[in-house]
C-alpha cells in the first residue's frame, strides 16, 4: 500500500529514541527508589543502635515481648535476649529482621537495579518495534543503486 513505508519509517525513527528515552527514564527511577530503600534501611540501623547504646534495657523488652508474641515463655525469651543482647552488633542485626523486618546487612544495589530495569525495559518494548526496523532496512537497502 501506499505511504506504508513512511510509516515503517516514522515508527523507526521516532520510536527509538522514545524506547532510549523511557528505558532510561525507568532505569533512572529504580536507581533513586533504590538508592532510597538503602537510605531508609541505614537510617534504621542508625535508629536502633543508637537506642541499644542508650537504651538497653528498653531494647531487650521489645525484644523479649516479640518472642513471647510468638510462643516462647517470658523465662525462654528473657534468657535469648540475654544471650543475644551481650554483643550490640549482633543484637541489632536481629533486631533489624526480627522486630523491624527489614534486611541486614542490605544487599541492595542501586546501580545495577537501575541499570537492569533499563536494558529489561529496551529489551520488552524492542521486540514490537522490530518489524518496523526490518522493514525500514529492508527498505533502505532496495533504494541502494545496484552494484555494477
Amino acid at each position: 500500500p501506499a505511504g506504508a513505508g513512511r510509516a515503517d519509517q516514522l515508527c523507526a525513527r521516532v520510536g527509538a529514541p522514545v524506547l532510549v528515552a523511557l528505558g532510561a527514564a525507568a532505569g533512572l527511577a529504580q536507581f533513586y527508589a533504590t538508592q532510597l530503600y538503602v537510605d531508609y534501611v541505614h537510617a534504621e540501623y542508625a535508629r536502633e543502635r543508637w537506642e541499644t547504646e542508650n537504651y538497653l534495657a528498653g531494647e531487650q523488652l521489645e525484644m523479649v515481648e516479640l518472642y513471647q508474641a510468638r510462643g516462647l515463655s517470658a523465662a525462654d525469651a528473657q534468657r535469648v535476649v540475654g544471650i543475644i543482647s551481650k554483643d550490640t552488633d549482633t543484637f541489632v542485626n536481629i533486631m533489624m529482621v526480627e522486630e523491624l523486618g527489614l534486611p541486614w546487612p542490605i544487599a541492595a544495589a542501586p546501580l545495577p537495579d537501575g541499570a537492569n530495569t533499563m536494558l529489561a525495559f529496551w529489551g520488552g518494548a524492542l521486540a514490537p518495534l522490530l518489524p518496523f526496523v526490518a522493514a525500514h532496512h529492508a527498505a533502505v537497502v532496495a533504494a541502494l543503486p545496484a552494484a555494477a
